[in-house]
């Protein structure tokens, strides 16, 4: 296990796909972090003083995606040049990724200071980020985006209640159902086969494509933050208890609790490879190999 104290609560986080780097951004402070857990080296984002609030990795883990209010970016590690201005969104970019093969960007703007107003997804052609289609979701703030292994859907929800779920290919179909509270995290099973979905402390999955409920998960005492499967389809959630969770969706059992003293935990990642996991909170960031 290795953690990174943190000057503040972590606003936004993603794990590489090949486990070598954190990239976050945390407490006051405007650019993106960069931890390499096997060194423990840390550079930030060549920015300059524009405030970064949502970041993404492409699948092959040597681009770093960056949302700064209208504007994204596009981080390259192996020469460390920014791509600035690689794409504009019509409001501040919230939420940001990438479909499994690269080959799509999702992102979910919503204005800043705009309670009333609907969040919007917007899908990028990663080759060519001036292709893009763009919908209208539901209203107040985005908390949460996924999309499914195939990209045969996306997922997204917030403070509306609202799981919507987009079909591709069907020139953005969605169909969606209402939670009991606001919606923070969704996560699509590595078989496509279930989406899980935390809304306030109701951690449930549900089938995908019915979209009917399978299981409900319970354990955490507070709210449920994040959500994320590893590889083998094993469950993990994150919540304002300070705990990280491993489930087994099957049975709704829970397997293991972690309890890594961050204070209230905001996110969750697994590395594509399976080799790594983080969360993050108010205090920092732990990551750790499950094997």
């Amino acid at each position: 296990m290795l953690r990174y104290e943190t000057k503040g609560k972590v606003r936004a986080m993603a794990l590489s796909p090949c486990s070598t780097r954190v990239a976050f951004v945390a407490g006051r402070e405007a650019p993106a972090n960069v931890w390499e857990p096997a060194t423990g080296a840390v550079s930030k984002s060549p920015t300059s003083g524009d405030v970064v609030r949502s970041l993404a990795f492409t699948p092959s883990g040597e681009v770093l995606t960056l949302g700064t209010g209208r504007v994204l970016h596009q981080w390259r590690f192996e020469d460390n040049v920014l791509d600035r201005n690689w794409a504009r969104v019509a409001n501040d970019c919230r939420l940001l990724s990438y479909s499994p093969d690269g080959t799509k960007l999702a992102a979910l703007t919503f204005p800043w200071g705009g309670p009333g107003d609907r969040y919007y997804l917007t899908v990028f052609d990663e080759a060519k980020s001036d292709e893009r289609e763009k919908v209208p979701g539901d209203y107040g703030p985005p908390f949460a985006l996924a999309f499914s292994p195939t990209a045969r859907w996306i997922a997204a929800g917030g403070t509306g209640k609202m799981v919507r779920v987009w079909a591709l290919g069907e020139k953005l179909k969605s169909r969606g159902w209402l939670c009991s509270s606001a919606v923070n995290a969704l996560a699509f099973s590595p078989d496509e086969q279930a989406l899980a979905l935390a809304s306030d402390t109701w951690l449930a999955v549900n089938a995908a494509g019915t979209w009917e409920p399978l299981a409900e998960l319970i354990g955490h005492a507070g709210a449920v933050s994040a959500t994320c499967f590893l590889p083998n389809g094993t469950l993990l959630s994150a919540g304002a208890d300070g705990t990280a969770r491993l489930w087994d969706t099957g049975t709704a059992r829970e397997l293991a609790c972690f309890d890594w003293k961050l204070g209230a935990l905001s996110h969750a990642a697994v590395s594509a490879d399976g080799a790594l996991t983080a969360v993050a909170g108010e205090r920092g960031i732990v990551v750790w190999d499950l094997e």
